[in-house]
C-alpha cells in the first residue's frame, strides 16, 4: 500500500467530520488486513444487521432533525471495520432517540426501530439490535459521551411522549425480548430500509453534509433507492463528485450519471442513489419496480411533497 496513512486521513476527515488525529488513529487501527487504500479509508459495515442498524439511524434524521435549526444530529462519525462510532449534538439526542423508540403493542404507524437495544460501556452508550428471533446480533454503534446518567435524563424526557408512554424501554437488561409491537413491525421496517449498503455507506460519510442547513433522507423507487436532500449546503453536483471519489466514495465501476451539470439552481438539492444489483447482503425487503436503474441518478427538482416521500 503506497498511500500513506496521513494522506488517507486528510481525505477521510472531510467525509466523516473527524479531526485529522482521529482519522489517522482509526485508519491505523483498521490497516492490518486491508489490501487497498479504499479498504483502509472508510471500511464498509461488516454484516447485514450492521447495515440495517446504520441505515435505520440515517433514516431517523427525517423524524429527529429540526429544519429550522439545521440537521443538528450527527456531529461526526468514525467508521471502523467492526463498528461505527458517532457523536451526537447534545440538544439533538432526545429527538433522535425518540424517533428510534418502538411500541410495546402493535402500532399501525410502525414507527421506531424494532429490536433496538442499548447497553453502556464506561461513559458511552452502545446501540445493539435483536434479530427477528430476539437474539442479540453482533452489530454495534457506539454513541460517544452518553452514559447511564445521561440516558436516565433522556429517557425521562422522551418515554412519556411515545405511544402514550407505551414504548419499549430499549435498555437490553430491561427488555431482553422483542415486544409484540416490535414483532408486528419487524418485517415492515426491514422492507422499508431497502438499500442498506447504500444507507450504511452514506451514514459513514455524513460529514459531507454536516454543514447543510437541513437534511432529509428516505428510501424509495421500489425500495432500491436512497434519496438525499439538503438545503443551504453543498450543491448536489459537488456531493456526487465526492461520492464518486475512487478511494473514499461509495460508487464503483459502472456508474452512470444522469442530469445536467453546470450552475445549480436553488431548487437543485435532490440526489437519488440507486443500487443497480442489490444482493442479499446489500438489500433488505422486496424488490419492487426495479427495472434497470442506473447506479446514480441526479434530479434537479425541488423538495417533494410529504406524500411523495412515502
Amino acid at each position: 500500500m503506497t498511500t500513506s496513512v496521513a494522506e488517507l486521513a486528510s481525505v477521510r476527515r472531510r467525509f466523516t467530520g473527524e479531526t485529522h488525529q482521529e482519522a489517522h488513529k482509526a485508519i491505523s487501527a483498521d490497516l492490518p488486513g486491508a489490501t487497498t487504500p479504499r479498504d483502509a479509508m472508510i471500511p464498509a459495515a461488516h454484516s447485514l444487521h450492521q447495515r440495517v442498524l446504520e441505515t435505520s439511524l440515517l433514516l431517523a434524521l427525517r423524524h429527529s432533525a429540526r429544519r429550522s435549526t439545521g440537521p443538528g444530529v450527527f456531529r461526526k462519525v468514525s467508521p471502523r471495520r467492526d463498528m461505527l462510532v458517532v457523536s451526537l449534538a447534545e440538544d439533538a439526542a432526545p429527538r433522535f432517540f425518540r424517533a428510534l423508540l418502538a411500541p410495546v403493542e402493535p402500532n399501525e404507524g410502525r414507527d421506531g426501530l424494532p429490536g433496538l437495544r442499548i447497553t453502556f460501556t464506561g461513559p458511552h452508550l452502545e446501540l445493539r439490535l435483536l434479530d427477528v428471533d430476539g437474539r442479540v446480533t453482533p452489530c454495534r454503534v457506539v454513541v460517544r459521551d452518553i452514559g447511564e446518567h445521561d440516558w436516565t435524563q433522556i429517557w425521562g424526557t422522551i418515554s412519556h411522549t411515545a405511544y402514550g408512554g407505551r414504548c419499549v424501554d430499549p435498555r437490553l437488561a430491561c427488555s431482553p425480548q422483542l415486544s409484540s409491537g416490535e414483532r408486528h413491525g419487524y418485517d415492515f421496517h426491514w422492507q422499508h430500509c431497502g438499500p442498506v449498503a447504500l444507507g450504511s455507506a452514506m451514514l459513514r460519510r455524513i460529514g459531507l453534509v454536516a454543514h447543510a442547513g437541513a437534511i432529509d433522507v428516505w428510501s424509495g423507487l421500489g425500495g432500491t433507492a436512497l434519496h438525499l436532500e439538503t438545503e443551504q449546503g453543498p450543491s448536489v453536483f459537488s456531493l456526487v463528485e465526492d461520492l464518486c471519489d475512487p478511494v473514499a466514495g461509495i460508487l464503483g465501476e459502472g456508474v452512470v450519471l444522469e442530469g445536467t451539470r453546470g450552475p445549480v439552481k436553488p431548487s437543485a438539492t435532490f440526489a437519488r442513489i440507486v443500487d443497480r444489483s442489490p444482493t442479499p447482503d446489500r438489500f433488505v425487503g422486496r424488490l419492487r419496480d426495479q427495472g434497470e436503474p442506473p447506479a446514480l441518478a441526479l434530479r434537479t427538482v425541488g423538495r417533494p411533497s410529504a406524500a411523495a416521500n412515502r
